[in-house]
């Protein structure tokens, strides 16, 4: 079982493959099927991936980076990062991200040299999940970046989300892994930008 307000799931079952679109080719969106795992919970998982030259070392540098989350990660413009005064990222660390509205808990609750996750809660709509990060290296020495996200969200809010707005989640995952891919690509291996 996880830590309070961070429940495990249980595997979710079911999938389909989403049509990747023409416009990023390199990302590979699957949606899996939604299934109960409470009486009064349904989870979604997305996954997008895509191929980098970057080294894992880059790519958790860029991740494990919370305070700069906003100065490349899409749709953060307005949000605000919250960090513990101490501390470091790893397994337990706490923070919060927090818009005009509503604020996301966030927990790191995976830490190793070739994956991250953390789980979050959002205040609202309420729903729970975790976002993993893998990196998995490939034989010809470059890298291919796995972001799954698990959603875990209240029976009642479910008929809220209709095709398109899972559309959307798929979207926004994608838009997050781009970015991601261009923010390590564009770092020199000392961590400054590309000029």
């Amino acid at each position: 079982m996880g830590k309070p307000g961070f429940p495990t799931p249980p595997p979710v079952g079911g999938s389909g493959r989403a049509t990747p679109s023409r416009k990023q080719p390199f990302f590979t969106p699957l949606l899996c099927g939604a299934a109960a795992w409470t009486a009064d919970m349904v989870s979604f998982e997305i996954s997008v991936s895509a191929i980098t030259t970057a080294p894992p070392e880059r790519i958790f540098a860029v991740l494990d980076d919370f305070g700069n989350w906003p100065g490349w990660m899409p749709s953060f413009e307005r949000v605000r990062v919250e960090l513990p005064d101490e501390g470091t990222p790893g397994p337990g660390y706490r923070f919060r991200l927090r818009a005009a509205i509503v604020h996301a808990d966030m927990e790191v609750v995976d830490f190793t040299p070739l994956s991250r996750a953390t789980a979050f809660r959002i205040s609202f709509p309420p729903l729970t999940g975790v976002n993993r990060c893998l990196v998995v290296p490939l034989d010809d020495g470059r890298f291919r970046i796995e972001r799954v996200d698990s959603l875990h969200l209240p029976e009642f809010v479910v008929g809220l989300i209709g095709p398109r707005q899972r559309q959307r989640f798929i979207h926004l995952a994608g838009e997050f892994l781009s970015a991601l891919k261009q923010q390590v690509e564009d770092q020199h291996p000392n961590g400054s930008s590309a000029p």
